[in-house]
């Protein structure tokens, strides 16, 4: 008698039954892998939520004045991390989506505006521009004269009101000839003298002239200062301050390394919350009409923004069209950090950032309207 036992043929339907129980291969890189993920998950989710939180109406303190101010560049270290983990883990299903986030994110923060609605055109019209001109010290396409490059680019755009930021005073003085302006000058700090300095200007050019003009400071115990000046034509008035908040590299002496930068974050972005309040209670105590134009150093984002839109109006906003992008981060990332502000009495008919490399900033020109 046969110990054996029978072989029993497995159906079609047994065999596919049998064969699903079948382990998946294990995913690359582990638990070790998986823990990276969904770390990487939970900072995207704790940025992100942190800049929705600063674009409802953060607080104007320093610490988020900072956190912002480093969103652009956790934004691009965001999309190239997220694209390294999808490339080491294809297998992660949540990999893809950690990408997806850290593209999107930026592109509904800082992505093009497709809303153009501009105001009525009634009332005096003026053309303003603003333009950080880097001290004359040229931009990719100056043709090697950035000087000449510059003063082509205003002539062509004709402005009747400029704002110009970082240029000395023998800088403005060479293009007062070369332009015809009249302008009001100074340094960002009132310590800061001498015609090698460093400032900034409020300039009126054809028949807007210019009424008086002077460096104010933005709050009585800092010398840190803007520009207030009132420009007029006929019986139309206007209020015009031109600014450029602080940073780490003009707030004292130039940042040449890391540390320097970190011991200095603390001062440099105080400064710069106190210059952003300062400027929300100008606006709510100016009854007449205004523009505060310049370089903010900060996308639209920033607390110092939220704080501005709650008393004035984002000519970008109102009458803009694409990115808006007046510098690049990277080389890959447009950013909006030069802004034209108006106060209810003035219209905004229209606004452009003219692609030109005579600096580092592009400018930008707004045609407003003074509603008598």
């Amino acid at each position: 008698m046969s110990s054996r036992l029978p072989v029993t043929e497995l159906s079609a339907e047994g065999a596919a039954r049998a064969t699903s129980f079948v382990l998946p291969p294990p995913k690359r890189g582990g638990r070790l892998a998986g823990a990276v993920t969904w770390a990487t998950a939970a900072a995207l989710v704790a940025v992100w939520a942190s800049a929705a939180w600063s674009a409802a109406g953060g607080d104007l303190s320093w610490p988020g004045v900072a956190a912002m101010s480093a969103l652009p560049y956790l934004a691009v270290l965001g999309i190239g991390w997220t694209f390294l983990l999808w490339t080491l883990f294809p297998d992660r299903a949540l990999s893809p989506w950690l990408l997806g986030l850290a593209t999107i994110a930026p592109l509904a923060l800082w992505g093009p505006t497709w809303r153009q609605s501009p105001d009525d055109t009634s009332g005096e019209p003026v053309r303003l521009m603003t333009w950080n001109v880097r001290r004359l010290w040229g931009g990719p396409d100056d043709g090697g004269n950035a000087r000449a490059c510059l003063v082509r680019e205003v002539l062509a755009a004709n402005p009747d009101v400029l704002t110009l930021e970082e240029l000395t005073e023998q800088d403005l003085d060479a293009l007062t000839v070369d332009l015809g302006l009249r302008c009001a000058w100074d340094t960002y700090r009132a310590r800061s003298t001498g015609p090698n300095r460093s400032g900034l200007a409020v300039c009126t050019r054809g028949a807007w002239r210019l009424e008086h003009g002077g460096a104010q400071a933005y709050v009585a115990d800092d010398d840190w200062q803007r520009i207030d000046a009132t420009v007029s034509r006929d019986d139309t008035t206007l209020r015009v301050i031109g600014v450029h908040l602080a940073t780490l590299g003009v707030l004292d002496q130039p940042v040449n390394r890391l540390d320097q930068a970190v011991a200095r974050m603390p001062k440099a972005f105080d400064a710069q919350a106190q210059q952003g309040r300062a400027l929300q209670a100008l606006a709510k105590a100016e009854p007449g009409p205004l523009v505060i134009a310049g370089d903010f150093n900060g996308t639209r984002d920033t607390p110092v923004h939220v704080g501005l839109r709650g008393v004035l109006r984002d000519a970008w906003d109102v009458a803009g069209d694409g990115y808006g992008g007046t510098v690049s981060l990277l080389g890959m990332l447009p950013l909006r950090v030069d802004h034209v502000y108006v106060s209810p009495k003035v219209g905004v008919g229209g606004i452009r950032v003219p692609v030109k490399g005579c600096s580092d900033h592009r400018p930008v020109v707004t045609d407003l309207h003074i509603q008598p």
